[in-house]
C-alpha cells in the first residue's frame, strides 16, 4: 500500500468515525476507530474475495463509480453549499 492509499484510508476512517461520534452525540471519535476498521476489513474481503473478481470489478463497475462519486456527488455538495451560503447572506 502506497503513501497515497494510506492517506485516503486514514481520511475515510477519520471522517467515518467523526461522523458516527456526532451521530450518537459522543464527544470522542477515537473509540469508534477500531470497530470501524474491523468492519472495513471484513467488508472489503466479503465484497472482493480474489484477484479475478477484483479485476472484473475494476473493468465493469469502477468507471461508473468514479463518475458518480468523484464528479456528480461533489458537484451536488458544492451546489448545496452555495445555496446555503446565499441563503445565510440574505438573512
Amino acid at each position: 500500500m502506497g503513501a497515497w492509499e494510506f492517506c485516503e484510508a486514514s481520511d475515510f476512517l477519520y471522517i467515518a468515525s467523526t461522523g458516527l461520534a456526532q451521530l450518537v452525540n459522543s464527544s470522542d471519535y477515537r473509540i469508534y476507530v477500531f470497530p470501524l476498521t474491523m468492519l472495513l476489513i471484513f467488508f472489503s474481503y466479503w465484497d472482493i474475495p480474489n484477484i479475478v473478481v477484483l479485476m472484473d470489478h475494476l473493468k465493469k463497475v469502477q468507471p461508473f463509480y468514479f463518475i458518480s462519486v468523484q464528479t456528480i456527488l461533489p458537484l451536488i455538495l458544492l451546489l448545496v453549499a452555495l445555496a446555503r451560503r446565499k441563503r445565510s447572506e440574505s438573512n
